[in-house]
């Protein structure tokens, strides 16, 4: 069904540079909800997480600068005519955005009774799928949050070239440590950005354990999108995934050893 979707919406046709990887994109939401009861859940958190991935390789690999300008301008406007100065690929993925969010926004006043438009927006889609509110800033995002952000970023900076095919054009953690520190070789700072991951694992760990206004399944599935991370970004020589491609395996096709 959300394949189908992709397909409908002509962004596979008219971002050719970007990524189509929706196998990727259902597999975060299929790791993060794994409750049955979550499949609508799911399908749209995995339409999410597709414009996560194309907005992201429009601003990296092909917008200009100022084409990107006024694709912001027309995202943070919320008006469909904000868009007519746009290129042709741009228009269609805001038109998509626009009219995907608005659904999402529908399915979660039919099931908890509030409309989430102006949060959706501009923040926190899975807590808010959950029937859950969101932060007033980003300041006052609690560990349970920030901290599966900040494993994601760092393994991305850690693998995403080879993925991403970006020459340099991403923003780095990892090279503006290296610019910030020349006397630093790469494996020390990969080493550095290790010792994040890891600090951010324990703060982690230790929210989920800690009482907290979030529902249970708020806290699974920011434990299991911090879990997912490495397997989405441990690319071997020949840029492929094989530790995801193994997940794939057991998740979807083998399933769990019954007689063990």
């Amino acid at each position: 069904m959300c394949y189908s979707w992709w397909r409908n919406t002509g962004l596979a046709q008219e971002l050719r540079f970007a990524r189509d990887q929706s196998l990727k994109w259902h597999v975060w939401s299929m790791t993060s909800l794994p409750n049955p009861k979550f499949s609508q859940h799911r399908l749209a958190l995995t339409k999410v997480i597709a414009f996560v991935y194309l907005i992201d390789d429009i601003f990296d690999l092909n917008g200009s600068l100022d084409e990107l300008r006024l694709f912001t301008d027309a995202i943070n406007k919320w008006e469909v005519s904000a868009v007519d100065s746009l290129p042709s690929y741009m228009r269609i993925c805001n038109d998509a955005l626009y009219k995907t969010t608005n659904e999402i926004a529908e399915m979660i006043f039919m099931e908890h009774g509030w409309n989430p438009i102006n949060i959706l927006k501009k923040s926190t889609h899975l807590n808010v799928l959950l029937g859950g509110g969101v932060m007033d800033s980003a300041e006052s995002y609690p560990k349970l949050i920030s901290s599966p952000a900040t494993i994601l970023r760092m393994w991305d900076d850690l693998g995403s070239a080879k993925d991403e095919k970006q020459e340099g054009f991403d923003a780095s953690y990892l090279e503006c440590f290296m610019k910030e520190n020349p006397q630093c070789s790469v494996e020390s700072a990969r080493e550095h950005v290790m010792q994040m991951i890891c600090k951010a694992w324990e703060e982690l760990n230790k929210e989920s354990l800690s009482s907290s206004s979030f529902s249970q399944d708020f806290v699974t599935a920011c434990l299991n999108t911090a879990r997912m991370v490495k397997l989405m970004y441990s690319y071997n020589e020949e840029h492929k995934l094989p530790m995801l491609e193994e997940y794939v395996t057991l998740l979807l096709f083998k399933g769990p050893n019954l007689k063990a």
